[in-house]
């Protein structure tokens, strides 16, 4: 049986939340205290007026920050996103963060992927940049990845957000 795009819609009642609003909340706010705590001074560049050195001290500190990160995220993994989603995993390298979701009731082989890209696109992808707690990914000029399994673990599609263009 074949998922038309308006029978997807509906079962995923046209709007989606980006996440667990609470639990993405409080990792907002851990995320921001890491990057703005003393963890920086635990590492100090050998050489601070070589501006290749600087740049290399704080992209090993926000990898660092993201991995902290991750590891908590992933304490509470899996979760219930919506009716239909569930966050299984976080993973980061380098200033890439991506969420591994699985659609728990839909089958690969029952839906256009191209259709379901389009709605995610639509639904969460382009409200990335408005949305006020992804201000501390966006001032990080993170690159948001949302993978989508079905409920067998077969890919349906993969988007990508680069949030230095907010």
């Amino acid at each position: 049986m074949h998922i038309t795009y308006d029978e997807f819609f509906e079962r995923k009642h046209m709007t989606l939340n980006i996440g667990n609003a609470p639990l993405f909340s409080a990792l907002i706010i851990f995320v921001v205290g890491i990057l703005g705590s003393n963890n920086a001074q635990a590492i100090e560049p050998a050489d601070k007026t070589n501006m290749s050195t600087e740049v290399a001290y704080k992209d090993l500190i926000l990898e660092a920050s993201l991995t902290e990160l991750v590891l908590e995220l992933n304490k509470q993994t899996p979760i219930k996103v919506d009716a239909d989603t569930r966050l299984d995993s976080v993973s980061t390298f380098s200033k890439y963060m991506i969420y591994n979701n699985t659609l728990t009731e839909i089958e690969s082989t029952d839906v256009d992927a191209s259709l379901v890209a389009q709605h995610f696109n639509e639904n969460i992808i382009s409200q990335l940049c408005f949305t006020e707690t992804f201000r501390p990914f966006i001032d990080l000029k993170l690159v948001m990845v949302y993978r989508y399994l079905d409920k067998n673990g077969k890919l349906i599609t993969e988007l990508s957000k680069d949030l230095s263009g907010c």
